[in-house]
């Protein structure tokens, strides 16, 4: 197809510059090309060139107008070709299998944080969020790699031990290194800034010199980037989702305190595992505001650990068996040698889920699409008056959904992530994600919503945001059972539930609640989501 301007511009296959004060022969393919009048080499004529409008060439047989009416309407003859809607063709469409890949990864992390703290594995179910969010946000026709990623967990726990051989502090039968020595040396080996240790000596820091360091580090603001007392539009816009993703901390070594302190557990869980320490070690996070630390804990071994996988400890074997069976379908044949995870023994877990709970809480503020109320102390634990920076969200979507009135900054840009959300781009910049809101929301309350109700109570608001209002009036009224709600919880906060039940209430028996609400067990009896007749989506651009 050839464009051409009339009257003085060339075509456009042509070899001149429009722009230039020069000009050459018009294209040979151009039928008209005798007729064309030559750009005249004056400032006047490149004005005229650069304001004349392109149309269609007209057939050889057409005439070629010379006046101006020409610049108003396409020639006599030409024909417009209309570009192909792809999006439409069948054959260009895609299958959408990301509603099979979010039933797995749920699913898994399920598996992974089953049968108590013990028995948890932390570093897997992070890894498992961050499959079932990709598969929310890019709908995805592979599942996410989480044996790579845990390879990657295998990689950083080799190069410690490599670094602990260079210093001399590998267990060798006779002499047991110092404890304190050996966790210094793994903290340099794995941050780029490692957190001071009351109890490093002279000897002790000498011991670390020579240590190559991977470089991860926490984000300069440490637990949030909200800033205190404040009442923010969004707090997307302050907080970046991807601190909160465990792939994203292997991928970039940079991480929320809270995953930097997952995978800190799970690297020395297996030196322990593989003999390279002989002690276990609990993490403290500092209240998650810098670089974890490792505390050897006393009269733990690794043969302690290991006896204490038996079934008879407290778990039943339907359970053992799960957890172990999960273990070894997920984590396949990692490694290699005698430091392959699939030959390594199942220790217990000694690092608290409240690290988990605290990562999932980060993804939740990260893509909270209503404002955010943040606490006066950022660093405050007292969940009852907002502590965390984890519940102050509540009032605005509550509001919202009672249709307050609201900010017209924040409709603005809630409109436009609508926008977006309509044409399945579920990134809105800064303007939340409700999905993926929805997906942290629910793995918290399967995770600690017995020791924080309020999580529950999140959980209920936006499940009516989803358009979901059977499960949110079981959630509420969950929540609104537990003495939390009767005794601690907010005078306001309560004023809203109240007016929420009525809302949903009004709605009568049409709506259909769950038989189950969001727990674990829920999640394992899920059935998995039907893929015989498998969705059609247009092609991403």
């Amino acid at each position: 197809m050839l464009l051409h301007s009339h009257p003085s511009a060339m075509c456009g296959k042509s070899q001149s510059c429009s722009w230039g004060l020069q000009s050459y022969p018009p294209h040979s393919l151009c039928p008209k090309r005798a007729n064309l009048p030559q750009a005249a080499s004056t400032t006047r004529g490149l004005k005229e060139q650069r304001h004349t409008r392109p149309w269609l060439c007209a057939p050889a047989s057409a005439s070629h107008a010379n006046d101006d009416s020409a610049t108003e309407r396409p020639p006599s003859g030409s024909r417009v070709i209309n570009r192909p809607d792809i999006e439409a063709d069948g054959r260009y469409a895609r299958t959408d299998s990301s509603a099979l890949h979010i039933y797995q990864a749920r699913t898994s992390f399920a598996r992974c944080i089953m049968g108590g703290e013990p028995n948890m594995r932390l570093a897997e179910a992070a890894l498992q969020i961050s499959a079932e969010d990709d598969a929310v946000a890019t709908l995805s026709t592979v599942p996410f790699p989480v044996d790579s990623y845990l390879r990657r967990i295998d990689g950083i726990a080799q190069h410690v031990r490599a670094n602990l051989g260079a210093q001399g502090l590998l267990p060798d039968g006779g002499a047991q290194p110092d404890p304190q020595k050996v966790l210094q040396v793994a903290e340099r080996a794995i941050f780029a800034e490692p957190a001071s240790r009351q109890d490093s000596h002279q000897e002790a820091s000498s011991s670390g010199r020579g240590v190559v360091s991977l470089g991860f580090r926490t984000p300069p603001y440490g637990r949030t980037a909200l800033p205190p007392g404040a009442i923010v539009d969004h707090p997307g816009v302050w907080e970046d989702s991807r601190d909160g993703y465990m792939h994203e901390a292997l991928i970039r070594r940079r991480g929320h305190p809270s995953t930097l302190a997952v995978l800190y557990a799970e690297v020395m869980s297996k030196l322990l595992a593989w003999g390279a320490v002989n002690f276990a070690i609990t993490v403290d996070v500092r209240g998650f505001s810098g670089t974890p630390i490792g505390t050897p804990i006393p009269n733990i071994t690794r043969d302690m650990l290991l006896r204490s996988t038996a079934p008879s400890g407290g778990h039943d074997s339907a359970t053992h068996s799960a957890i172990n069976s999960g273990a070894s379908s997920t984590n396949g044949s990692r490694g290699g040698g005698s430091s392959s995870s699939s030959s390594s023994p199942v220790l217990l877990n000694t690092c608290s889920s409240d690290a988990l709970a605290e990562l999932l809480r980060t993804l939740k503020r990260a893509f909270w699409p209503f404002s955010w109320e943040c606490s006066p102390n950022s660093g405050n634990d007292n969940y009852e008056i907002g502590g965390s920076n984890s519940h102050g969200g509540f009032r605005a979507a509550a509001k919202a959904g009672l249709g307050e009135e609201m900010n017209a900054a924040l409709r603005v840009m809630s409109r436009a992530a609508a926008y977006r959300l309509d044409r399945g781009i579920w990134t809105s910049p800064g303007a939340g994600d409700i999905m993926r809101c929805k997906g942290a929301c629910e793995r918290l309350v399967m995770l600690a919503g017995d020791e924080h109700p309020d999580e529950r109570r999140d959980l209920a608001i936006i499940l009516l945001h989803s358009g979901e209002p059977g499960p949110a009036r079981a959630e509420l009224r969950a929540y609104m059972a537990t003495p939390h709600f009767k005794n601690a919880a907010d005078p306001f906060d309560k004023a809203l539930c109240y007016k929420l039940m009525d809302l949903l209430r009004s709605l009568g028996n049409g709506i259909q609640e769950p038989q189950q609400l969001v727990s674990i067990e829920s999640a394992l009896s899920a059935r998995a989501p039907e893929v015989v007749q498998a969705v059609k989506r247009p092609l991403t651009w």
